[in-house]
């Protein structure tokens, strides 16, 4: 669909709400991978170059490994099929929170395919034993991820662009667009550090939950010279539309082959206590 100038109050909600769609799944699946599949497109040729490295077993770093006992419990029992079945580098988390609700438990589906496998995270709450609410999903070996169309579009069609100083020395920049201040999702702050890229938009302002809270929420949050997975290249961005709907998303490469997604529909922090949780458990010598 093509993109038309930001009107107020018409486009940014359902640019918001379709890029939250979009990115819910974090789609490893080739078929459903939003990349070109036409011939000789970037996904085939990123599909030749896997498979030769998986053939030759050729993997270019060497990561350091973490017993599946000390993964965080939820994620214990479904560790050894994917060491079973994966013949990429598996990562899984050693920290994960409580559920909030008392009985409430923490509900894991593993959904694997030929060469990936997505885990959908889900809240069961007894005696509705197997409703699951949806808390999000961690999904290994998906594609490259491109920039969003909502990141793009700010870029592209904004009102007005600024600087902004964020903690830790960082300098972002701020986007304005048709609609600000009045409008949820009318402003977005991005900001880039040495293998990473960022991009925030929540509401205006800068009180309790707006965009500029949220940004310094996330800097504050992964702290200063981080040494752990932010040495890995990487993309974090942060939405919310409103009505108690946040959601987190992080991707990040894991060898020249290899990128993971994790999204979480929680508190922003506890997204990143989960994902720098992450290690390594194996997976990549699997014949």
């Amino acid at each position: 669909m093509p993109m038309g100038k930001l009107n107020k109050g018409k486009l940014i909600i359902p640019l918001v709400l379709s890029v939250v769609i979009g990115a819910s799944g974090c789609s490893s699946d080739p078929k459903t991978s939003s990349i070109d599949q036409t011939k000789n497109s970037p996904a085939q040729a990123q599909d030749e170059i896997l498979s030769q490295a998986i053939q030759s077993k050729k993997w270019p770093e060497k990561l350091s490994l973490t017993s599946p006992s000390k993964l965080a419990a939820p994620f214990q029992p479904i560790s050894e099929k994917l060491l079973k079945t994966s013949n990429f580098p598996i990562f899984l988390p050693t920290y994960f929170p409580s559920p909030n609700v008392k009985d409430m438990k923490w509900s894991l589906n593993l959904k694997t395919e030929k060469n990936n496998f997505t885990i959908e995270i889900g809240k069961d709450l007894p005696p509705r034993k197997g409703v699951a609410y949806e808390a999000g999903t961690l999904s290994g070996n998906v594609r490259q991820p491109d920039e969003s169309p909502l990141e793009k579009q700010f870029e592209s069609e904004n009102i007005g662009i600024s600087s902004i100083n964020l903690p830790n020395g960082i300098k972002g920049k701020e986007f304005l667009a048709d609609g600000y201040p009045n409008v949820i999702g009318s402003n977005a702050i991005t900001w880039k550090t040495d293998k990473w890229s960022f991009f925030v938009t929540a509401s205006p302002g800068n009180g309790s939950g707006s965009t500029v809270d949220y940004a310094h929420q996330i800097v504050n949050a992964l702290g200063k010279n981080d040494q752990g997975l932010l040495a890995l290249p990487g993309k974090l961005s942060f939405i919310y539309t409103g009505a108690n709907h946040p959601l987190t998303e992080i991707y990040w490469k894991v060898n020249d082959f290899t990128w993971y997604c994790f999204n979480w529909s929680g508190d922003t922090k506890e997204a990143i206590q989960i994902w720098r949780s992450m290690a390594y458990i194996g997976g990549e010598n699997v014949k």
